[in-house]
């Protein structure tokens, strides 16, 4: 939200402005009105007070005049006492307003009489400043641009409309482009409608806009989420559209005659800039009803122990993280306009390419039972619509339980054993195995057994199946008319609690209490890239770590049982470790 009322801000603005566009041919026609030679013109105020036309014109006029002259300046979401809009048409800086009419006896008594400071607000930003724009915009027959109101929404300006309103074509009176000695005026047949943006629906009281096909329901999304995702949210001031009054030398800080507040957050930064005007984003939305519902069976996979510091906030915030997953579209970056097929903007080419898997994708949304058309409603915002779904339309395979993989090649290993990564250039049974990478595990001394832990990070509460990846040792070109010796070893999966020690469990039967010790060693089969299967094991707890700056509760152990390298081999080509979720 534009700041315009610091003590320095006239000066400050003029001179950063002349500064910027001193060079531009047409700073006069932009930011100015020179008159004829001879004629004199009035301000913004004196030229409103003394238009003329139908009396219902005259009426609408004098009673946008008396809100103008009620309506106290905004600063930021502060009231300026004694200094009105009207106040603000008189000033020097160049204004261009918008003139509203056929305004309803019922909205009228709402913007002349509001009670409460949050409705007097709320006249300013969604009336008053919604038909006034800094600087010259002007209508031609040409005109094509997008004016920034006070309110910073954005309207498209055309030769006769400007938003969905046109302008009036009353024959007895200059309806456009009524030039005055600080600004212009435009007269609309109708008013310009403040939609609020896809944050300002999430977040606030009140939703502004009614359901389309339901005008009757509106629905309260501030408690189910939107209070959630404003606990995340601050404002700050955008230096490059912020003008600057130079620097305090007793606070350190930079002074800003004239700042431009914007919305910032950690989910914003992942989910996008739904605060934006000039953004465009499809959001696909539950109802709050369907939404609760939904919360209640998700929020069961972010169960954290009782040792974890803030289990509950945890368990809230990764809930309703998760469940945002594939809610949010820029369409301003979907090819085709999204017809065959749009990503979420947790789309990322790389995840899908390792994991084979279309996540974040959905194909013919526009299509009968897609994303977009199997809707309950819809809902027009300034920056973009949100359709409501009744039904959900995901699953837990592609919003939170997903896989997980070490890659083991890549992994950091401690201790005495000789781990490296090893590429493989060859062929085997057939198959590529140009730039595969792999652990070649074994141990440094002559002693044929060791052991490695790797880390588990990111498991949620449940079921998850482990799987190794292993190819046969001293693979090369036409292996497969040579047989290797097959690898023992004996997985084992640690839970930890407590970081001082481990907790093992030692049968497979207590396995819906914690994690367990596969009861069986195995052997891998020398005759193929082998992905063997250990077992299902449940984690009692979540151990989700977004940034992944805690300590591992879960590790997996691998060791060699080889005793004699007669008929086993204790060297390990391992590519990964997979544990993926089970659903019952």
């Amino acid at each position: 939200m534009k700041q315009y009322f610091n003590s320095i801000r006239k000066t400050a603005w003029a001179v950063s402005a002349l500064l910027m566009l001193a060079s531009c041919n047409d700073w006069n026609d932009h930011y100015s009105y020179k008159p004829q030679p001879g004629t004199s013109v009035k301000t913004l105020a004196e030229t409103i007070q003394e238009l003329s036309g139908t009396a219902e014109f005259e009426a609408a006029k004098d009673d946008f005049v008396l809100v103008l002259q009620r309506t106290n300046q905004l600063n930021g979401e502060k009231i300026v006492e004694g200094l009105s809009y009207w106040d603000l048409l008189e000033e020097d800086q160049f204004l261009t307003v918008w003139i509203p009419t056929t305004v309803t006896a019922e909205e009228w008594e709402e913007y002349l009489n509001p009670q409460t400071n949050a409705e007097k607000k709320k006249v300013a930003r969604e009336f008053v400043m919604n038909h006034i724009a800094r600087f010259r915009h002007s209508v031609n027959s040409v005109t094509n641009e997008a004016v920034y109101m006070l309110s910073d929404k954005s309207f498209k300006s055309l030769p006769k409309s400007i938003g969905s309103i046109a302008y009036s074509n009353d024959p007895e009176r200059q309806n456009t482009n009524i030039h005055c000695s600080n600004g212009i005026i435009h007269i609309l047949d109708g008013k310009m409608e403040y939609l609020p943006s896809i944050y300002d629906y999430l977040t606030l009281t009140s939703p502004y806009t009614k359901l389309r096909k339901h005008p009757n329901e509106m629905y309260d999304y501030r408690t189910v989420m939107g209070d959630w995702f404003a606990k995340y949210t601050e404002e700050k001031i955008d230096e490059e559209k912020s003008v600057d009054a130079g620097y305090d030398e007793k606070t350190n800080e930079i002074k800003w005659a004239d700042s431009v507040l914007i919305k910032s957050s950690i989910l914003m930064d992942d989910f996008g800039f739904i605060s934006e005007e000039d953004s465009n984003y499809a959001v696909v939305l539950p109802t709050p009803a369907l939404w609760i519902q939904m919360y209640d069976s998700i929020t069961q996979s972010f169960e954290f122990g009782p040792l974890e510091a803030d289990a509950d906030s945890l368990q809230e915030f990764y809930t309703n993280y998760f469940m945002l997953t594939d809610m949010f579209f820029n369409m301003n970056i979907q090819k085709n306009n999204g017809k065959d097929s749009v990503t979420s903007t947790r789309f990322d080419k790389n995840y899908n390419l390792k994991y084979k898997k279309a996540y974040n994708t959905y194909y013919k949304p526009y299509d009968a039972g897609g994303l977009f058309a199997d809707r309950y409603d819809s809902v027009l915002c300034s920056n973009g619509i949100i359709y409501i779904r009744d039904k959900w339309p995901f699953t837990d395979d592609m919003l939170h339980r997903r896989p997980i993989v070490i890659e083991a090649e890549t992994y950091s290993y401690d201790g005495d054993d000789i781990r490296h990564p090893r590429r493989l250039i060859s062929t085997f049974q057939g198959k590529e195995l140009d730039n595969v990478f792999v652990a070649q595990l074994s141990q440094k001394n002559s002693s044929p057994r060791w052991k490695v832990e790797f880390n588990i990070r990111n498991n949620l509460k449940g079921k998850y199946r482990v799987k190794f990846v292993i190819f046969p040792s001293e693979t090369q070109k036409n292996a497969q008319t040579k047989l290797t010796k097959p690898n023992l070893f004996h997985p084992i999966v640690k839970y930890m609690p407590e970081k001082k020690y481990d907790v093992l469990i030692d049968s497979i039967e207590e396995i819906d209490v914690a994690p367990f010790v596969t009861p069986a060693l195995f052997r891998n089969n020398v005759n193929k890239i082998d992905t063997m299967d250990m077992g299902v094991v449940n984690f009692s707890t979540c151990n989700y770590d977004k940034a992944e700056k805690n300590s591992p509760r879960i590790t997996i152990e691998l060791s060699s049982e080889v005793d004699s390298a007669e008929v086993y081999s204790s060297e390990i080509w391992l590519d990964c470790i997979i544990l993926d979720p089970v659903f019952d």
